[in-house]
């Protein structure tokens, strides 16, 4: 019954480091969605680590439970009031090398747990990447719930930090893997070639300028663009180092802030259109459903819908979810599914062998009797 599913905290702070995301979800039904900035200090602190500058172990400490203490901090502030069964949070990757066995996020799990008085689980990647996977994106396992459907073959694109897609096939194994940078290029991309902070909110800057098609084919040129699924990557591909070269393209070919930003714009739908190629089945893909941060960009998912044509285009609003909340709601899904003791399929996703379950857990106040309700509502 629906009165016995547990109500729990989904939490999300993508690459981009824009803002930490708080769903509270009861059963697989979204309660209310809200966005905390990023902490000033939090983003000065983390700064050095992402820029790969050398911390001492008591500064990395330091950081672990600052991120941890900024979660409780926004699910304070979200507005909604009410007493979460468990919270699930993914954290705020500072590290993916999957290669070397390691994919590790920042948010001290007991700090969080002490913090909210709750059984908390958190670092979702490791268990897959402990076993050579790719460790993301797991967003496809809460994508094919969400938006999967009995007669329709679908694909949905997350515009994140970096964007990933997920194939979810009416029948068949889902798919999915990384694609490259989004919001994890425009966002620095902005701000360095206007001076301004914060962002090109709606892609209106960007509007105005005039992409130079001339100068794509270099920059799709990139071998983790070309490379074949299972795939994925972060800040380590696509940092400061990635920003300042695509910068330093635009500045020699003369390009203005806007044509520098609109350049990028079609670059990233470019390359999306070029992933939806490749993914092309015996039948066409039937929809493209848009989701995170990137979907507000109205310039940006006007270049994708004219790459992907005739593909129908659409984001997550018109099936019933905020886009932003995505992938917080599928945090909170798939950290009941940890409870349960649940193994996912991963294999056609991140490469990884096997049915891990994802996911750390650590024990808060009730935590048998919530494991004993979530067992009574497993499916059979």
């Amino acid at each position: 019954m629906i009165e016995d599913q547990p109500t729990a905290i989904g939490m999300m702070c993508g690459s981009s480091l824009d803002g930490i995301d708080v769903a509270w979800v009861h059963g697989t039904d979204l309660l209310h969605f809200s966005t905390a900035p990023l902490p000033h200090y939090l983003r000065e602190r983390l700064r050095p680590l992402l820029g790969d500058k050398p911390l001492t172990p008591h500064e990395i400490a330091g950081l672990d439970v600052a991120t941890a203490l900024a979660f409780v901090d926004a699910v304070r502030r979200s507005g909604y009031r009410g007493r979460p069964d468990f919270v699930a949070c993914h954290g705020i990757t500072v590290a993916h090398d999957p290669a070397r066995g390691y994919s590790w996020q920042l948010g001290e799990l007991a700090t969080l747990a002490r913090g909210l008085s709750t059984t908390v689980i958190g670092h979702f990647r490791s268990h897959d990447v402990a076993a050579g996977g790719q460790g993301a994106p797991l967003a496809p396992l809460f994508h094919h719930h969400l938006f999967g459907a009995a007669r329709e073959d679908r694909l949905v694109l997350n515009l994140g930090g970096i964007a990933n897609l997920s194939e979810l096939p009416a029948a068949g194994p889902i798919r999915g893997y990384d694609l490259g940078p989004c919001n994890l290029l425009l966002d620095p991309l902005y701000r360095r070639v206007t001076g301004n902070s914060g962002f090109d909110r709606d892609g209106d800057r960007a509007a105005g300028g005039r992409a130079r098609d001339d100068l794509l084919s270099p920059l799709l040129d990139h071998p983790f663009l070309r490379a074949a699924p299972p795939k994925s990557t972060g800040r380590e591909a696509f940092g400061p180092p990635f920003v300042e070269a695509f910068s330093a393209a635009t500045d020699a070919a003369g390009c203005s802030p806007a044509d520098t930003l609109r350049t990028a714009v079609r670059y990233i739908a470019a390359n999306v259109a070029d992933h939806a190629r490749r993914a092309a089945r015996d039948g066409a893909w039937q929809r493209l459903i848009l989701c995170g941060g990137g979907s507000h960009n109205r310039t940006l998912v006007g270049e994708i819908r004219t790459a992907v044509a005739p593909l129908p285009l659409e984001t997550a609003d018109y099936h019933g979810i905020d886009p932003d909340a995505v992938e917080a709601v599928g945090f909170a899904l798939l950290g009941a599914e940890c409870l349960r003791g649940t193994g996912q399929t991963v294999a056609s996703i991140t490469g990884g062998p096997g049915e891990p379950i994802l996911g750390q857990i650590q024990p808060g106040p009730g935590y048998a009797n919530l494991v004993r309700r979530l067992a009574a509502t497993a499916a059979p």
